[in-house]
């Protein structure tokens, strides 16, 4: 999700530089609710996908073959120039699939996805992933301010309110998010961490916090609820675009490095970011550092050269007190 959304600048820079051309991107079936009604796209891909696939352990290989499927439709359009802005082994061999003349990605990509493009761009992986995507179409001439032109339906802010209605939380009713999870249980902060700084917000800054996630997270989020007590709600499980809309009423939002903190950034919401063995400087709110809480000064493991390993300590040194101040800060 935060690969989408992090590519959403990038994709309004190249509609800016060429307003007649047919704009097509192909996206995970996961994350196709982000783009629905973009202004910037003419069309949205979604591969072929399958249910069981989300709830099978490791399922990338399995999620990448069944996509694969979309490669004869791809090579039927014709098209005259694809970007791969993901860089990775699966995204590179869909580039090729379209058949297309130029294929643009970046020099530096991982997992070997370089040998499918024609043109490779090396773009430093230290820059932010917005600045990293807005430099590999900068090398087309697109460029321009940051915009993500982005909101959600009409259909899914109706569908908001009504959730929130029946939480006695209406439309005059300020609230706070909180988003528990992240795609790497590492980067997460402890459930009760989250617990006591939701029951903190209720009682200090008198404000109803709502969780939100997959319908997998539900556990967690309950175990968080009844953690905290009254004032704390659990809304997971619905669709992304209803999420979207949750994020976009809310105060703020509070998460780990995570797709929907970046997706909050993108809405204009102001958040509090989590952060742990992750570089905010490369994944963190973009154009927002001040809005980060981090402690891994003590770390050993986040001072190695490959921190997807056991032992992390950074996220559990990290206090309530320092993230309820700074959601006070942002709060004003």
């Amino acid at each position: 999700m935060g690969d989408v959304v992090h590519a959403l600048p990038a994709l309004c820079a190249l509609r800016q530089k060429f307003p007649l051309a047919q704009l097509s991107w192909l996206v995970d079936p996961r994350f196709a609710a982000i783009l629905d009604q973009h202004p910037a796209i003419d069309h949205v891909i979604v591969p072929p996908s399958s249910p069981f696939i989300a709830r099978w352990p490791r399922s990338d290989l399995l999620r990448a073959t069944v996509q694969y499927a979309i490669a004869h439709h791809l090579r039927r359009e014709n098209y005259d120039l694809v970007i791969d802005l993901q860089g990775l082994f699966r995204t590179g061999v869909l580039t090729a699939a379209t058949g297309a003349r130029r294929r643009i990605g970046f020099a530096n990509a991982r997992e070997g996805a370089p040998i499918f493009y024609t043109h490779r761009h090396h773009i430093p992986r230290e820059l932010h992933a917005v600045d990293r995507c807005l430099q590999l179409v900068g090398t087309l001439g697109a460029a321009g301010p940051i915009r993500y032109d982005l909101s959600p339906t009409p259909s899914s802010r109706d569908q908001a309110c009504q959730l929130l209605k029946k939480l006695a939380i209406d439309a005059r009713t300020p609230y706070l998010v909180i988003s528990p999870r992240s795609a790497n249980p590492i980067k997460e902060w402890p459930a009760e961490r989250f617990a006591e700084l939701a029951r903190e917000i209720n009682r200090t800054a008198h404000l109803p916090v709502v969780l939100i996630g997959t319908r997998a997270d539900e556990p967690l989020a309950r175990q968080i609820a009844d953690q905290a007590g009254e004032g704390t709600h659990v809304l997971t499980g619905t669709p992304l675009a209803v999420s979207m809309a949750l994020i976009a009423g809310s105060r703020l939002m509070v998460a780990n490095d995570s797709g929907p903190l970046h997706l909050a950034v993108a809405l204009g919401r102001p958040v509090v970011g989590i952060y742990g063995p992750t570089d905010p400087i490369r994944t963190g709110p973009y154009g927002h550092a001040d809005w980060v809480v981090r402690d891994n000064s003590s770390c050993e493991v986040c001072r190695r050269p490959r921190w997807r390993v056991p032992g992390h300590t950074c996220l559990t040194q990290l206090s309530v007190d320092r993230v309820l101040s700074a959601v006070k800060q942002r709060l004003g």
